[in-house]
């Protein structure tokens, strides 16, 4: 999926950037190090922070948009996560073909000019 989102992200007009986080400490020395205005990540790279730590992450980092992807569905862990500064909460087992086109509308819609994809 890694190599969809980067396509697919690579291919909107009026990214100026996109950066690549393969692990989660390479991903917060990405944030620590560089201004983005998304981040797309796995939900398991978030688990580790507390659903109060999210907001925290946005704010800290200046994110103004944070996309997270899950290879599972829980409706409870969905709200809990949108409640707590998540922008999107997709499910890569059941939604996986609407991904590309959920993506794509956000980053339309809210123009960043960095992106960092870690998944």
């Amino acid at each position: 999926i890694r190599k969809r989102l980067i396509r697919l992200v690579s291919h909107v007009e009026g990214i100026n950037s996109i950066s690549i986080a393969t692990t989660f400490e390479e991903m917060i020395n990405h944030l620590s190090n560089s201004s983005f205005d998304l981040l797309i990540t796995d939900f398991f790279a978030l688990d580790l922070f507390t659903l109060n730590g999210i907001s925290k992450i946005k704010n800290k980092y200046q994110l103004r948009q944070l996309i997270v992807l899950a290879d599972f569905y829980s409706l409870q862990i969905r709200i809990k996560y949108l409640e707590h500064g998540i922008d999107y909460f997709l499910d890569k087992a059941n939604e996986s073909e609407k991904i590309p086109q959920i993506i794509e509308k956000l980053i339309r819609k809210n123009k960043p000019d960095t992106v960092l994809v870690k998944t």
